[in-house]
């Protein structure tokens, strides 16, 4: 089980087989008191080093015996835990994927509900706002506030749509998508409001094959990773964004790595990438990264997670971070 023959072992210091150094340093007294007593030590899980120095998990039992000078001898029996931990681990990875599953769909029924409403009002406030319009003179100063009510409303009716495709209820235009082009059009229109120590380069792959996926939608996603790297990185500090898209092979090990609870097949694919010289995220905003809608900026606009990790599963995508 451990990979030795019996004459590497013989001679060999015992507790220089196990992984936890705490755990090695009590080996010796342990044995020599067990030895003393003539009382087994308990048995227990440790985790034990085999001969390549990977560590395995086994259960280990103790037995105390008298050889025939009537002394006593200890004798160890460990039973390898491998399999049955990564059955543990299978079966807790299912349990997440399950609670994932039921949130998502809790989220959705709300989100959908609260959006269909929302829509419903929206419709009254914008149809009000273009009748008044249409009843105004071209010179009256009204007009400047009912224009502001219209484009409020529709900003508004934006977010009604990001909530229904959340929920599933939403409606994607499908097309076949230039990737680089939806990145250049994104930078462009972000182009004014950049704050003025951040500057942002590109690095598009030539010839890039098309994808499948909804403009307006795919355009979210790349303002929202952008928007996510601004609100990154300090306002006293020069800051770079990276934006760049091209293609590669992925296998199914690196497609393991996706922030969601399943992923596509392994193949080819076409990737979009942002990197930024920010703060990074700490190990408790990488866990509540799964968190929908979370944001690590306190007051920040819905962001980063809203619609990249929802949207790109109808185009069998995926979302990482690193």
């Amino acid at each position: 089980m451990y990979g030795y023959q019996k004459e590497e072992v013989l001679g060999k210091q015992i507790e220089t087989l196990f992984y936890d150094p705490e755990i090695r340093g009590q080996v010796p007294s342990m044995i020599t008191d067990a030895l003393k007593s003539g009382s087994p030590p308990p048995a227990g899980e440790v985790t034990v080093l085999k001969k390549d120095g990977e560590p395995v998990h086994v259960y280990s039992c103790f037995v105390i015996m008298k050889n025939t000078d009537g002394e006593n001898e200890l004798f160890c029996i460990d039973v390898d835990l491998t399999d049955r931990k990564r059955a543990e681990e299978e079966r807790k990875h299912l349990d997440s994927l399950v609670q994932y599953s039921q949130k998502l769909e809790s989220l959705g029924v709300l989100a959908g509900g609260i959006a269909h409403d929302f829509n419903n009002l929206l419709l009254g406030i914008l149809g009000n706002a273009e009748l008044a319009l249409h009843e105004l003179a071209n010179s009256s100063p009204l007009r400047a506030y009912l224009n502001s009510i219209c484009k409020a409303a529709d900003r508004a009716a934006d977010l009604t749509r990001q909530m229904l495709a959340f929920s599933g209820k939403g409606k994607f235009l499908v097309v076949n998508l230039n990737l680089n082009k939806v990145v250049e059009s994104t930078l462009q229109l972000m182009g004014n409001t950049l704050p003025g120590n951040i500057s942002i380069q590109t690095g598009l792959t030539e010839d890039l094959p098309l994808i499948h996926g909804d403009s307006s939608q795919m355009q979210q996603v790349v303002m929202n990773l952008v928007q996510n790297a601004i609100e990154s990185i300090s306002h006293s500090k020069p800051g770079n964004i990276i934006v760049c898209t091209g293609t590669g092979e992925y296998t199914a090990r690196e497609l393991s790595l996706s922030r969601l609870p399943d992923f596509p097949p392994p193949g080819r694919f076409v990737f979009l990438e942002v990197i930024d010289n920010g703060s990074g995220m700490n190990a408790e905003v990488e866990q509540k990264l799964s968190i929908l809608f979370y944001h690590k900026v306190p007051r920040a606009r819905i962001g980063l997670l809203s619609c990249p990790r929802d949207y790109p599963r109808p185009s069998w995508g995926d979302f990482y971070f690193q």
